[in-house]
């Protein structure tokens, strides 16, 4: 499987999933060229308080989807054993990593 097969796989098992998980009411996949990359963006209507995790953030909305959007990516990776681009959650001061598939999590409201 080549590069290209294997990343649009890798997309569309990571929307599935996604899908299934949490039931977002939209989703987006783009497509980047040179270098082949994707972005995946989760759209939600509401975002649980059970995601705050400082209750002094400046923006609590944005606090919230960079929360989800982290335990998102922890699940993509666990389970589906594909690593998104970004930091490593599991280490104290990780680093950010690069990989071809970006995750997006937006609060509509």
């Amino acid at each position: 499987m080549d590069l290209s097969t294997l990343l649009k796989f890798q997309t569309d098992s990571i929307v599935k999933f996604i899908d299934e998980l949490y039931s977002p009411y939209d989703y987006q996949v783009i497509r980047y060229d040179d270098p082949e990359r994707y972005s995946i963006v989760f759209y939600f209507d509401k975002i649980d308080d059970k995601y705050i995790l400082n209750h002094q953030a400046r923006d609590i909305k944005d606090h919230k989807e960079n929360i989800l959007k982290r335990e998102i990516r922890t699940y993509i990776e666990n389970y589906l054993g594909i690593k998104t681009q970004g930091l490593r959650t599991s280490d104290f001061f990780p680093p950010v990593e690069s990989f071809p598939i970006s995750i997006y999590v937006k609060h509509t409201k």
